[in-house]
């Protein structure tokens, strides 16, 4: 309906109302009038309601395109600090020099020959990187526990271990698992870690019992593979 139409018709209603109070007949008149402007009220809310149910269907139907284009993007694609693996929420990538710092940042210190002191899993701890040498990158952080060196005693020791087994496990959950005793992999499509429990004499690594925890990222490692662990009855 036009807008004359619509003016015509509200002119119609007010003449034919007062018509009503003085003369019955024209009831007929305003009867014809109101149902035009029923009509006429219908058709400006369909009018302006339909924009609003196309922007409504538009939005959501862009909404679901997006959540299915999300789901099929390849992972890598998704985020480039998704491409190395984390060491206490750190990507294992980039030069020595930045590394130090973000290391610096979780609280460990640097020693005059090059390795770390601090505390990981709320125990003390040394620390040391590795720079591989094609990539140029950080590629490793090892981290080691001494009883003599940190005055553990052996039972804390097992116990340390026993524990930081049973939570990389269940933070990795889906990563393939290879276990023996005293020892687990556990590798993923950007690297793997290695927890290993072991007894020393004296040497580099200090003497008593020690545990050992690898990071190791896939990307930044030129000659990568994951550890194979030797089983007693592999010797039969």
């Amino acid at each position: 309906m036009s807008r004359e139409s619509y003016g015509e018709s509200l002119r119609l209603f007010c003449c034919n109302s007062k018509c009503f109070t003085k003369k019955p007949k024209c009831m007929k008149n305003v009867l014809k009038s109101l149902l035009l402007l029923h009509a006429l009220l219908c058709c400006i809310n369909q009018v302006y309601a339909h924009p609003i149910i196309s922007e409504q269907a538009k939005t959501t139907e862009d909404v679901q395109s997006g959540s299915q284009s999300n789901n099929t993007r390849p992972p890598q694609a998704i985020s480039e600090k998704g491409s190395h693996l984390l060491f206490m929420g750190i990507p294992i990538d980039g030069n020595i020099e930045a590394f130090d710092q973000k290391l610096s940042d979780k609280g460990f210190t640097k020693s005059s020959l090059g390795d770390y002191s601090g505390r990981f899993y709320g125990q003390f701890c040394l620390t040391d990187t590795k720079v591989d040498k094609n990539t140029g990158n950080v590629c490793e952080v090892f981290i080691r526990y001494n009883q003599l060196i940190a005055k553990y005693s052996e039972t804390q020791l097992i116990n340390l271990y026993d524990n930081i087994v049973r939570d990389l496990k269940k933070k990795y959950s889906t990563a393939k698992r290879d276990e023996t005793g005293g020892s687990l992999v556990l590798s993923m499509p950007l690297g793997y870690i290695e927890c290993k429990l072991f007894r020393t004499i004296f040497g580099q690594m200090g003497g008593g019992v020690n545990l050992t925890i690898r990071y190791v990222d896939k990307k930044n490692s030129s000659d990568y593979h994951v550890p194979t662990l030797k089983r007693n009855e592999d010797d039969l």
